[in-house]
């Protein structure tokens, strides 16, 4: 069983209007999505905006620093995490989205 998420309706360059499915997620898979959904809500993205202050404070100081590029490296992968997450979500991956 397939549960199909959003059908668009898109118009093409002829004035015809075509249906894009985005996406579709098998039912046996919904629990992860539903696992990943609350790790993005409770754990990701309040990790990444606190991270991302951090990131710009130090950011200009890469230069100065040689060290402090490499945590910005690592700052920069968990800024991004929110992104691997979502991605688990709506395709509804069994394996967990690691930040790394």
């Amino acid at each position: 069983l397939l549960r199909s998420s959003y059908v668009v309706l898109r118009s093409t360059r002829d004035n015809s209007v075509e249906k894009v499915r985005l996406y579709q997620v098998p039912m046996e898979k919904i629990g992860y999505s539903i696992a990943w959904a609350i790790l993005l809500i409770f754990i990701a993205y309040p990790l990444s905006w606190f991270i991302a202050w951090w990131y710009i404070l130090l950011l200009p100081l890469e230069g100065l620093f040689p060290f402090i590029k490499q945590a910005t490296e690592f700052m920069e992968k968990l800024i991004t995490w929110p992104r691997e997450v979502g991605r688990a979500m709506l395709k509804g991956e069994t394996s967990f989205p690691s930040p790394m």
